[in-house]
């Protein structure tokens, strides 16, 4: 997989004009437009679905709110700021692409398509999904990096990629789908990048659910009833492994074949928990 990290100005302009004020400069200057060119900027709403959708080709019905921010020279302070930090990711993904694609490849078992991303500046600490929910290969992205963890920010990074993966799956099953993708990327992806564990990051409404899964997802990796101790002492996950039935088939399957292996069985999944927890 490749991720191409792009900027885009009507992407930018968008995220400006729509997403929360970066500062006290850009709340006037938005407040300014929108008291001139009401109607023009309520329409300009309506444009990041296709801008986002093929933003090689994107041309606004109305551009004055876009040749007016391109011209501001506060549009090109923001511009300079957020190719600074598209740089810094395209550095970190550099860094580090082919180990991840790597461990990728032993872990999730397919292939993830190439994703472009378009950076925006990331003092709005935010991301849009928006293309990947319509199966198209690009995110919006403003997350700040974390300077004592930049293994975690590109996780979470890659996360939202593979994000895509759930949507193959009934809307009911896509907690579970969720939850195994985190299992594989926010955390196991980012332990055998660092050689410490991430098992216990990740979202919080996941949590319980992960717990219930990682004994099969440890299977899944291949790990052997009589090693399960040593990663539940590094993970801090503990269950009770004579309990578990050793699903040796689990290592042989990919990703895809994993989550409907835990859809099909959650009950059973969920059962066991409730066991370890009598």
């Amino acid at each position: 997989m490749e991720v191409n990290f792009l900027i885009n100005d009507y992407n930018l302009i968008w995220n400006i004009l729509f997403q929360a004020s970066i500062n006290d400069k850009v709340h006037l200057l938005k407040q300014k437009m929108w008291n001139n060119y009401k109607d023009t900027y309520s329409k300009t709403y309506k444009d990041n679905a296709l801008i986002l959708a093929d933003y090689k080709n994107f041309i606004p019905n109305d551009d004055t709110i876009y040749n007016m921010m391109m011209d501001n020279e506060l549009y090109l302070n923001i511009k300079k700021r957020t190719e600074k930090y598209r740089l810094e990711l395209l550095k970190l993904w550099n860094e580090h692409k082919k180990g991840i694609n790597n461990i990728l490849d032993n872990v999730l078992r397919i292939k993830l398509e190439d994703v472009n991303v378009l950076v925006v500046d990331p003092r709005l600490d935010n991301f849009d999904l928006t293309a990947i929910r319509n199966n198209i290969n690009t995110i919006t992205w403003s997350k700040p990096i974390n300077k004592d963890d930049k293994i975690k920010s590109l996780s979470i990074l890659l996360y939202c990629i593979a994000s895509k993966l759930v949507l193959k799956y009934k809307k009911e099953d896509q907690f579970i789908a969720r939850a195994v993708i985190e299992l594989a990327i926010v955390n196991e992806l980012p332990t055998r990048m660092s050689n410490r564990s991430y098992y216990l990051t990740g979202s919080s409404e996941l949590q319980q659910l992960k717990r219930q899964i990682y004994p099969y997802f440890l299977m899944y990796l291949g790990v052997r009833k009589e090693h399960m101790m040593e990663y539940m002492r590094r993970d801090k996950i503990a269950f009770d492994v004579n309990k578990y039935t050793e699903e040796r088939k689990l290592s042989k399957v990919d990703i895809d074949r994993f989550i409907k292996f835990c859809i099909s069985n959650q009950k059973y999944i969920m059962k066991m928990q409730m066991l370890e927890n009598i």
